[in-house]
């Protein structure tokens, strides 16, 4: 399982799991087991959120009615299953997938939409979209340096001289010590830097997003100033439509990276806008 904090000190748990056709219930043991460790750790938080994905072999369980089917060669394992979500507050949200023994649970509060797109083998890919918000933490400004407008000639020059000073050290940490030292300062001489933005600065942000915002600000003060009903109503007309744009655009850019993904099976830009929302 993964642990992911939300805002309002609220966790999210992610989680995979495979439990095999047969008649053994030692999995779903386990998968009660740590169920109650999650418990035990938002005991003093009850709002926490699971969502789990897999495989439960579960075709036998009739999700509208939350009762296995009788006659059932596996009975006794689907309703030790059914018990186990019932103990914990899960739920199937997609009763569509019985036929294919996946399952997804979770707190149904969150959870915006569920749906399948067609995936590997038999199986489908489950697709679920959920009101939740991560906690961000604003970046740190660092030093970068800009290796494409480096001075390369000088860097050769110097290093020419260093490689062959270097030739009377006699030790292998000494030649370490110096090639990191010479590095560093060719580094600082000869390559242009400068420091990162803090801004947190979004990919799916455009200039007609900019220049709805400035105008959603400059009612803002206008409000401010003036006072008048009448322009506190503009302020909060453009909000609200900044509120709905920026949010557009947003779920625009993430279904394009999943769908590149999907289609051109390069899921470079994916895994770049997961490393960007990651909190330090």
């Amino acid at each position: 399982m993964v642990e992911v904090l939300l805002k309002n000190k609220q966790k999210l748990y992610i989680s995979s799991f495979y439990h095999p056709p047969s008649r053994c219930s030692a999995q779903l043991e386990l998968f009660e087991e740590s169920l109650c460790d999650i418990a035990g750790r938002c005991k003093n938080n009850p709002n926490h959120i699971i969502n789990i994905g897999g495989d439960f072999n579960a075709r036998d369980i009739n999700w509208d009615s939350m009762c296995a089917v009788s006659g059932s060669s596996q009975k006794d394992v689907n309703d030790m299953l059914l018990r186990i979500l019932g103990d914990f507050n899960l739920t199937q949200t997609e009763s569509q997938l019985a036929t294919l023994a996946s399952l997804t649970c979770s707190l149904q509060a969150t959870q915006a939409s569920t749906h399948v797109i067609p995936g590997d083998s038999h199986h489908e890919v489950v697709i679920s979209d959920n009101y939740i918000m991560p906690v961000c933490t604003k970046k740190k400004s660092r030093k970068i340096f800009l290796y494409s407008k480096a001075n390369w000639d000088d860097i050769k020059t110097a290093t020419t001289r260093f490689a062959i000073d270097s030739v009377f050290n006699t030790t292998l940490e000494s030649k370490r010590s110096d090639l990191k030292s010479h590095t560093d300062r060719v580094t600082e001489c000869f390559v242009p830097s400068k420091m990162t933005s803090k801004r947190h600065n979004v990919p799916w942000m455009n200039r007609s997003l900019r220049c709805l915002c400035r105008k959603k600000n400059r009612f803002y003060k206008k409000g401010r100033r003036s006072g008048s009903p009448s322009s506190w109503t503009r302020y909060k007309e453009s909000k609200t439509a900044v509120t709905k744009s920026l949010r557009e655009a947003r779920n625009n850019y993430i279904g394009s990276i999943i769908n590149t993904a999907f289609r051109d099976n390069d899921t470079k830009l994916f895994w770049r806008f997961i490393k960007s929302q990651v909190t330090v």
